[in-house]
């Protein structure tokens, strides 16, 4: 019996989630920049200097994160898959080379 050659929901799950990881870590960045001027705006006192490191270490941690699930997607994707005939040679050039008629 041939196992089945389904993918796993964690191969499935990767791109998408190192995408979302990444666009997370620019909205870090953001809120470390934005968030000390939108509250000196409102006359809410905040300690930005604190914000900005939180926002540095959040966005330093989420594309660690997002590079780990792309780097895993990337090593463990089936990328080279060749037909086979019955006698175990590869096809591949063949479906490539345009085809003669009699």
């Amino acid at each position: 019996m041939k196992p089945s050659k389904r993918s796993s929901v964690l191969n499935a799950v990767t791109m998408p989630l190192s995408i979302l990881l990444f666009w997370q870590a620019l909205g870090w960045i953001s809120f470390g920049l934005l968030e000390p001027e939108i509250s000196q705006s409102v006359g809410s006192p905040v300690d930005s200097r604190l914000v900005l490191t939180v926002g540095i270490v959040m966005t330093v941690a989420t594309t660690i994160l997002g590079s780990f699930f792309l780097y895993y997607r990337m090593t463990t994707s089936q990328r080279d898959v060749y037909s086979m005939t019955k006698n175990g040679e590869s096809v591949d050039h063949v479906l490539h080379e345009p085809k003669s008629y009699p």
